[in-house]
């Protein structure tokens, strides 16, 4: 059974591996770039630094609370708004079409909404991104509108789609 943690130090290097596979990162909006464990110590430390509007968590099976197999995170939550952004990553290859995202997914909407009392959550992902865009639409997010050429992969640049959820949409979508 899968659950959410938050990190820890501890799992910095497994996550500094997955920060460094360029398969990964291809399907993420940022650029591939080299991060060495210092600099994930220095991202840790500033996560740390920032708790009060950003959460972090680790997708951990029950019975191996230390082995993650992914990340999600709220981060840039505000306060005021009552809203903030949506942040996943599934690591290793093994992991990923095993219902890890769309695990940390609900997880992490209902703890915005139902523990949290978020109004709104946004995303952004990869037009091409077919795997992601399918966990973000079942869990009831839309797609608001599409940044052209805003991210660069692979020699080209690609559209971004912005997606969002209303605490609306969580609580009225059809029973998962």
């Amino acid at each position: 059974m899968l659950e959410l943690r938050e990190i820890c130090r501890g799992d910095l290097a497994e996550i500094n591996s997955w920060r460094s596979s360029r398969g990964l990162v291809d399907c993420l909006g940022a650029p591939f770039r080299f991060i060495n464990q210092e600099v994930d110590e220095a991202w840790f430390d500033a996560y740390l630094r920032s708790r009060a509007n950003t959460i972090r968590c680790a997708v951990v099976e029950e019975e191996a609370p230390d082995a993650i197999l992914g990340i999600v995170a709220l981060t840039g939550i505000d306060w005021v708004l009552r809203s903030a952004v949506l942040h996943l990553m599934v690591g290793r290859k093994a992991n990923q079409g095993r219902g890890v995202g769309t695990f940390a997914t609900h997880a992490m909407l209902q703890h915005a909404f139902d523990d949290m009392n978020l109004h709104r959550v946004e995303l952004e992902v990869l037009t091409e991104n077919d795997r992601a865009l399918s966990v973000y639409q079942r869990a009831g997010f839309s797609v608001e509108g599409t940044k052209r050429q805003a991210a660069y992969k692979h020699g080209k640049y690609v559209d971004v789609h912005m997606m969002s959820i209303l605490k609306d949409d969580w609580v009225s979508r059809p029973s998962q």
